[in-house]
């Protein structure tokens, strides 16, 4: 009887040691989403016109965004109005030029965020740009390659030293994330929980947000997982992904980005480990 007592009370603390562990997990920082999302200042006084993004205060706080990135990279864009021009290694590249509001096509372009890569002919770091484009109240991306074509992403990331190129959204499931390598683009590592990076740790460590759908056997509509994950490359090249932090996948949000962010949650479920359905990388 002391002994089944006993079991009782081992398994009492360790369930409340572990409940405690994943409230932890769950709520400390950093906090998301945006809840209290506000535009800026200067942005305030412009009109929202229905659900378009054209003439919003949301292309108003894109345009000064835009204004701050090319701070860091003064030379890889050029704007004239609405039309942009974008440069790399000090020439002309690629030039963007609106459609009329209501035709097929970007009716806005700005410069979503810089990505640093490393150029394998001169050694040094090029930043490439990621460039948001909006048709009426959508949003897609893509970046202007060297030469000038345009690689369609939901969203991207690189590593500081620019050898590495994450893709992913956690805006819907089914895309998964995937890691490429820069210049050549080689596939290194895809992962079936559709992520965005959110941080990078040097060149073999990095954290993401994920949506991801289960399917249990048996079970005809699959639920969905939110969470933070880290993804991290060891000393043999093999790459994994960890949760971290479960999220709330019917509580989301919007960032100043336009990056879906889902509310911390507690959940006493035990971390996931996920692995790429791809070769290690060599």
């Amino acid at each position: 009887m002391r002994k089944t007592a006993f079991t009782v009370f081992l398994f009492g603390i360790l369930g409340l040691a572990y409940a405690s562990f994943s409230a932890y997990q769950s709520y400390k920082l950093p906090s998301r989403p945006v809840s209290d999302y506000r535009f800026l200042a200067e942005c305030e006084k412009v009109p929202m016109p229905d659900n378009r993004f054209k003439g919003s205060p949301l292309e108003c706080e894109a345009r000064i965004r835009e204004t701050d990135l090319l701070k860091q990279a003064p030379d890889l864009i050029k704007r004239n109005g609405d039309d942009l021009m974008v440069f790399y290694n000090g020439q002309p590249s690629a030039k963007l030029t609106p459609v009329v509001e209501g035709s097929q096509g970007c009716d806005s372009y700005s410069l979503q965020s810089l990505l640093p890569t490393h150029d394998s002919m001169t050694k040094r770091v090029f930043y490439l740009a990621k460039i948001s484009c909006h048709s009426g109240e959508f949003e897609s991306r893509f970046i202007i390659m060297p030469d000038g074509t345009r690689w369609d992403v939901s969203d991207a990331s690189t590593s500081p030293d620019g050898r590495l190129i994450g893709i992913g959204s956690n805006g819907y499931p089914g895309d998964g994330f995937t890691l490429y390598e820069w210049p050549e683009r080689k596939l290194i590592a895809h992962f079936n929980p559709s992520c965005r990076v959110v941080d990078w740790v040097g060149s073999t460590q990095l954290t993401v947000t994920c949506l991801h759908e289960i399917k249990p056997f048996g079970v005809k509509d699959g639920y969905f997982l939110a969470f933070d994950a880290m993804v991290k490359r060891d000393t043999h090249g093999n790459w994994t992904m960890h949760t971290i932090r479960w999220l709330n996948p019917r509580v989301m949000d919007y960032n100043r980005q336009g990056d879906v962010e889902y509310t911390p949650t507690f959940a006493l479920l035990w971390p996931m480990t996920f692995k790429p359905d791809t070769k290690k990388a060599s």
